[in-house]
This record gives structure tokens, C-alpha cells and sequence, in this order.
């Protein structure tokens, strides 16, 4: 995907049209936003670059945009497994269901009180509405 011999540095569409190719999935619109996500963090890494290299990625940065892809579509397979219906929040009972649970378990470790750890996350509108939303 990135050789340091036929470019300097990959934009988003170059890395999208790669992960592509390399996966021969024909789409990457499932993990697009995961890409895009992974990309911005990538491209802000703090050094100097050239001016026409601002919206690239170069060698360095892309190591951290793989790693950080990883994280992040993980990440989505997450979320994506609780929101079963799509809307990329996560209502209380949801996420306190036996069966998500389980999962969360084994994902993440026991916790012994997992009503408490929602509530912790739940930042909607700082509010408490007893709903995630992914960006939380």
C-alpha cells in the first residue's frame, strides 16, 4: 500500500482505494468511517511537513494511522454489535441486556457492576438520557 518509492505520502483516497485492493472486498464502506477517523488522527502527528504534503500521510505517519485503524475499527465491531438496530446510540437497556453483557465481559473484563460503568459513559448532552452515542 505505501512505498516510498512512487510517492512521498498517501490522502485519504489513496489509503481508502489501497485497503481496498489489499482486502479485495470491492468496498470499504463499512469500515469507511473507521479509515477516516484513523487518517485525521495520522495526519495531525505533530512535525513539520511540507506544505504540499499537508493532506498526506508520510512513512512515520502512516504507521500510527494502521495502528490506530486497528483500534478504531474495533472500536465500530463494538459498538456495531450493541447497536443492533443501527442508530449509533445505545440505549441503557441495551447495553445492561444478560447477552451484551456477556460479551462486554469477555471483551473487556468482569465488572461488578455494569449499570455503573454505563453511567459513566453516559455523556449524552450531559444529561444523563440513558443513551451512548458512539462519539462518546
Amino acid at each position: 500500500l505505501f512505498n516510498e518509492n512512487d510517492a512521498k505520502g498517501l490522502n485519504v483516497f489513496e489509503v481508502e482505494n489501497g485497503i481496498v485492493d489489499m482486502t479485495q472486498t470491492g468496498d470499504s464502506f463499512d469500515s469507511q468511517k473507521a479509515i477516516n477517523d484513523a487518517f485525521n488522527i495520522a495526519s495531525k502527528a505533530k512535525y513539520e511537513k511540507e506544505k504540499v504534503m499537508e493532506d498526506k500521510l508520510e512513512m512515520k505517519q502512516f504507521r500510527l494511522f494502521l495502528r490506530t485503524l486497528r483500534m478504531t475499527y474495533n472500536f465500530y465491531e463494538a459498538f456495531n454489535y450493541v447497536d443492533s438496530d443501527g442508530t449509533h446510540i445505545i440505549s441503557k437497556e441495551d447495553f445492561l441486556n444478560e447477552e451484551t453483557k456477556k460479551v462486554l465481559e469477555k471483551w473487556l473484563g468482569p465488572k461488578d457492576n455494569w449499570e455503573e460503568e454505563f453511567d459513566s459513559i453516559d455523556m449524552t448532552n450531559k444529561k444523563g438520557e440513558d443513551a451512548v452515542l458512539f462519539v462518546e
